[in-house]
């Protein structure tokens, strides 16, 4: 599950164009020797652009998009990756990397048993055992995780009406609208 095919969409708020925002994540990094090899797969904002990065078993996939990401409104963002190559769309529209910002090795994700995580990016700075790099500034809303590579037309279909939780393919969904509390409970009943 989720090591050749995947997409993440959801809509975020962005509520500053300067830092290093994740989405949501199951990586292991490498980074500052965290650990011996990186695995597994992230979406972030970097200043006003997507990246959508895995490691697969041939290498880096790396994405980053090619069109700037609004801020202080909520925009539709969708990363993809059909085990070949990794799209980017924002609001429905393919914002893809060319040349040097795109890299897809293709070939499957290097999977990890590292749980999702939402907001934060688990590795770089810690604080009393705290990861607190990568903090969204902002919010996330209605954040699905399929596994396969949705369609542009499929993207803009759920830009439109959100999934019901019951889709083929549809791995997790939080539509975050438990009003109080600090879980978000996923609506699939795969």
């Amino acid at each position: 599950p989720l090591n050749n095919e995947i997409t993440i969409a959801g809509w975020v708020l962005f509520n500053d164009s300067t830092n290093q925002d994740c989405i949501i994540e199951k990586h292991e990094s490498n980074w500052g020797g965290q650990f011996p090899n990186p695995t597994g797969w992230f979406l972030r904002k970097e200043q006003k652009k997507l990246r959508w990065c895995g490691t697969t078993v041939n290498g880096q996939m790396n994405n980053e998009s090619s069109i700037d990401v609004p801020i202080g409104t909520y925009v539709f963002i969708v990363a993809t990756y059909d085990g070949v190559s990794s799209k980017i769309y924002i609001n429905g529209v393919d914002g893809s990397g060319v040349g040097t910002t795109l890299s897809n090795p293709g070939g499957n994700f290097i999977s990890n048993s590292r749980s999702f995580v939402m907001g934060l990016g688990r590795w770089g700075v810690q604080n009393n055992g705290i990861y607190t790099s990568m903090l969204m500034d902002g919010n996330i809303s209605e954040l699905s995780i399929w596994e396969r590579s949705l369609t542009q037309q499929e993207i803009l279909q759920y830009m439109i009406c959100p999934p019901t939780g019951s889709e083929v393919d549809l791995v997790c969904y939080w539509n975050f609208e438990e009003g109080t509390g600090t879980t978000a409970y996923d609506q699939t009943v795969n």
